[in-house]
C-alpha cells in the first residue's frame, strides 16, 4: 500500500470540506420554514386581523387553527402550507383565543356584541361566547353564551 502525501491528504480534505459544505448547505435551506401569508393585507370587513391565537390539533397535528380580531378563523389541514378564511357569525366580538380538546374538537371563545343581534338584556361585551367546531375548524356551531 502506498503511503499518503501530504498533496493527497490536502486534496481529500479539500474533498472532504467541499462536500460537507454542499450537505449542510442544503440542510440550511430546508431548515428555514417557508413564510405563508394567512389573510390578504386588505379585506371587506372595517377590522383587519389582529390579536392572533394559534391552536394545534393533538389528534392531528396537521390541522392548525388560527383566530383573529374580531371575527376571523383559519385553517389548515396541511401543517399550514395552506389555509382557509372563515368569518364567524355577528355577535363574536374580539379577543379570542382557541384550544383543542383531546378528541380533536376546536373551542373559540370570543368577547360578545350581542346587542348587535338583539340578545335581550345583552350589553356590549358583557360576557363571553364560545364556538365550538368538530372538524378542526372548518365549520362553527353558534355560539354559546358562558
Amino acid at each position: 500500500m502506498q503511503k499518503p502525501t501530504w498533496r493527497r491528504i490536502v486534496i481529500r480534505l479539500c474533498i472532504v470540506t467541499w462536500c460537507s459544505f454542499v450537505l449542510l448547505s442544503a440542510a440550511a435551506v430546508d431548515a428555514q420554514p417557508m413564510n405563508i401569508r394567512v389573510s390578504p393585507p386588505v379585506n371587506g370587513d372595517f377590522y383587519l386581523p389582529e390579536e392572533v391565537s394559534v391552536a394545534i390539533n393533538p389528534v392531528n397535528p396537521l390541522n392548525i387553527a388560527a383566530s383573529a380580531n374580531v371575527r376571523y378563523a383559519y385553517v389548515s389541514a396541511d401543517g399550514g402550507m395552506t389555509w382557509k378564511e372563515r368569518l364567524l357569525p355577528l355577535g363574536t366580538w374580539g379577543d379570542p383565543s382557541l384550544t383543542f380538546d383531546g378528541l380533536g374538537n376546536l373551542y373559540y371563545c370570543h368577547l360578545s356584541n350581542y346587542p348587535m343581534i338583539g340578545v335581550p338584556g345583552a350589553r356590549f361585551i358583557d360576557r363571553l361566547g364560545v364556538h365550538r367546531s368538530s372538524d378542526g375548524g372548518f365549520t362553527w356551531r353558534d355560539s354559546v353564551i358562558v
